[in-house]
């Protein structure tokens, strides 16, 4: 649909010949590129946050124990429970308190505190499977804690890392609930709340719609 001509939009059949125009209408009608490097620069920050916070935390969880290890694990898991729809109204309120309304910083903190714990149960899990030598060496070699988590247990755990971050990474892109709350203007709108209001006052274009989605 996005590369059909108008008038062979509602077709069941493939274009006579192909197009761009949608793609250019949309270029032309709607700050495209704003939405995009919102949506990046939120993906970007929320999964580099979230995989380094999460894995630091995992790291803890993996290798010490220490009271209340284990509800604090499960209450971690708990709060990946609680319908994200439900925390709308008091983030909201948070940021709006705070003066952080509109802006990206304040998607990125929501979106964090949605994906962190995920995070940690899935780093917790693939810390658990790397054999505690591995830091005692690196502890003997004069490492710091950090040290031999930066040095030794990240560089083996990258597809661990791998899979937080595409979970991640996902979650923030196709997020569509917070960023439609917490921004109010394209400054800091992302493409999924652009892509919903491309409804005109006549109607949806839908092939300005599939053009935009193609981009998406």
């Amino acid at each position: 649909t996005s590369v059909k001509p108008p008038l062979e939009l509602f077709s069941f059949s493939l274009p006579s010949y192909l197009t761009l125009e949608n793609f250019a209408a949309v270029l032309r009608t709607y700050d495209m590129v704003q939405f995009s490097v919102n949506s990046l620069l939120i993906a970007f920050f929320v999964t580099t946050l979230g995989v380094i916070i999460g894995a630091i935390a995992a790291y803890g969880f993996a290798r010490f124990r220490f009271p209340l290890r284990l509800p604090v694990l499960i209450a971690i898991l708990v709060m990946r429970m609680i319908p994200g729809v439900s925390l709308i109204i008091p983030l909201y309120l948070m940021m709006n308190a705070w003066g952080l309304l509109d802006t990206r910083f304040a998607i990125i903190l929501a979106q964090l505190g949605f994906v962190l714990p995920l995070s940690v149960w899935i780093m917790e899990g693939f810390f658990r499977g790397l054999p505690r030598e591995l830091d005692e060496a690196a502890l003997i070699d004069g490492c710091s804690r950090l040290g031999a988590l930066f040095r030794v247990i990240f560089p083996i755990s990258g597809p661990g890392l791998a899979v937080t971050a595409i979970f991640t990474f996902l979650f923030s892109w196709n997020d569509f609930v917070t960023p439609l709350v917490l921004s109010l203007t394209p400054k800091a709108q992302t493409l999924p709340v652009a892509l919903s209001q491309m409804n005109l006052l006549y109607g949806i274009r839908w092939d300005h719609m599939a053009a935009a989605s193609m981009m998406y």
